[in-house]
């Protein structure tokens, strides 16, 4: 058994410390989101400046972890504890705690002239989740692997017991793109497969001037697969456009059908296409909304995805293809106007919270973060969908991921 204390530069391993005669430590368990108080208790002997040394050593330890605890994880200080037969270490952030000597007077003694031993007891408010070594996330034992824009990839199995929040890179494997939106989300949960979260090959509609979402210009059946899939959680719509006018606001909508009459379920909020003469994104994340509104129920045909618009001016757009996003598991990115080269990558850092551009060792922090962080799983699948969009629509011709995570469990 091995205990220290350690903020990443300074660490005072317990069990190697010249005065310290033994240590006693048993971590207590807490539950998830919570924090828990351990106790490590010292045995210390020595010169009353060398115990006093350590002491202050400590105190000043738990003095940063105060300091830093909500902040970036990388400045946090940790409890780090092996114990026997086990080669990793695991580690707990400190979010407060106190070095004291024992009350009793037989056990808090220091005299310069000998070494008459003193009791030092360490209480530390921890988290009360433990995190395991750095680990890679892989895909068929690769530590990288392609995925295709707006697709979806299983990962190999995860450990640990607790969900784990990742580090994930999104290279660009292709030519330089100006990437300005990314959508990721962990689609493990649904049992989907690899298109099964999408609906293509839609439609061309037209609207007059003065359209006042009275038309409903798409009407697309949601399948049974992605009705049984989220099982009433929310999933977040993203619309991918070839060609669609500006100066216009589209608004989506959960509509049921039954007997062929229309009757609309959950309305989304209007979009706008961007003013006159300006260049149409072509992809946009129309909203969250219930899968299906009632919670549960797979039959497909009675709902439907529904699209209308709000418009001064008569135009056109064709919707080439939905994609459902968990909105639970989902983390969307943006960046403004910056190229993204070959080789580069947009790096989604919700172990530390850093989230940035990443082009050779060169690190731009100019990216964004919204909605849910990244994690993974354990005893589950785990299944990642990405879609890029650039200044002009769809991006992402090429793409690489890669990632790592440290497992994370309650007991040690």
């Amino acid at each position: 058994m091995t205990t220290r204390l350690t903020d990443g530069t300074t660490t005072i391993t317990f069990d190697t410390e010249s005065v310290v005669a033994a240590v006693s430590f048993f971590p207590q368990s807490g539950r998830e989101g919570e924090t828990v108080v351990d106790t490590v208790r010292l045995v210390v002997e020595g010169v009353a400046a060398d115990v006093l040394d350590l002491k202050r050593s400590i105190s000043q330890l738990l003095a940063t972890a105060r300091r830093w605890y909500g902040g970036p994880q990388e400045d946090r200080v940790y409890l780090e504890y092996q114990s026997e037969g086990d080669s990793d270490y695991w580690r707990a952030a400190v979010v407060d705690g106190v070095a004291e000597f024992s009350d009793e007077p037989l056990r808090h003694k220091l005299d310069a002239s000998n070494d008459m031993p003193a009791e030092l007891f360490v209480e530390l408010e921890r988290e009360s989740e433990w995190e395991g070594a750095e680990t890679n996330l892989t895909k068929n034992s690769a530590t990288s692997w392609t995925i295709i824009n707006g697709r979806s990839e299983d990962i190999d199995s995860v450990e640990g017991e607790l969900p784990a929040p990742i580090e994930l890179r999104v290279k660009n494997a292709g030519s330089s793109e100006n990437w300005r939106e990314l959508w990721i989300a962990n689609m493990g949960e649904t049992g989907w497969t690899d298109i099964a979260h999408y609906i293509s090959s839609l439609s061309t509609r037209s609207w007059s001037a003065g359209e006042n979402h009275s038309l409903l210009l798409w009407a697309e059946d949601i399948t049974s697969t992605i009705l049984d899939g989220m099982a009433g959680r929310y999933a977040h719509v993203i619309a991918r456009f070839t060609s669609l006018s500006s100066n216009a606001f589209l608004q989506a909508g959960i509509w049921a059908h039954i007997g062929g009459v229309y009757r609309p379920a959950v309305l989304g909020p209007e979009m706008y296409t961007g003013p006159t003469g300006s260049s149409s994104r072509l992809v946009y994340d129309l909203g969250s909304f219930p899968l299906p509104p009632g919670g549960d129920g797979s039959d497909s045909g009675y709902l439907a995805l529904r699209i209308t618009v709000r418009s001064a001016t008569a135009g056109s757009g064709n919707l080439n293809r939905l994609m459902f996003f968990p909105s639970s598991e989902l983390r969307r990115v943006e960046q403004d106007g910056f190229i993204t080269l070959e080789n580069a990558s947009v790096v989604i850092d919700d172990r530390y919270r850093r989230y940035y551009l990443l082009n050779g060792s060169e690190k731009y922090s100019i990216i964004r973060p919204y909605a849910k962080p990244l994690m993974v799983i354990p005893d589950r699948t785990n299944r990642f969908g990405v879609i890029v969009r650039t200044s002009t629509g769809w991006g992402g011709s090429s793409l690489s991921l890669s990632g790592t995570y440290r497992p994370r469990r309650l007991s040690v």
